[in-house]
């Protein structure tokens, strides 16, 4: 668990509104606080791609990719779209309460 907080399936959709990624972007939206991981997928489990953003940890001689972060160094996480096909039902499933 990435935090104590507990965070609604309403709260987070809400963060995402907030964080939509421009149209001209892959992403469905970026920057959301890694704090918001844990219920992020209780809530949306299997209807997004997560990748995990963040910096290189220089101390511990932590060097990475820009493109590529471990999820114990990460800081924020972007979410994709699986396919077409789960982007459709991520949008479902969105909309059921």
């Amino acid at each position: 668990m990435t935090s104590q907080n507990v965070y609604s399936k309403e709260f987070l959709k809400g963060e995402i509104v907030k964080h939509v990624s421009p149209a001209d972007e892959s992403s469905i939206a970026k920057g959301l606080d890694i704090d918001y991981l844990y219920d992020f997928k209780k809530h949306f489990s299997g209807l997004f791609r997560i990748v995990y953003r963040g910096g290189s940890d220089y101390i511990n001689r932590y060097k990475r990719s820009p493109y590529y972060c471990l999820q114990k160094y990460a800081k924020t996480f972007t979410i994709y779209p699986r396919s077409d096909n789960s982007f459709h039902r991520a949008i479902s499933a969105w909309e059921e309460k």
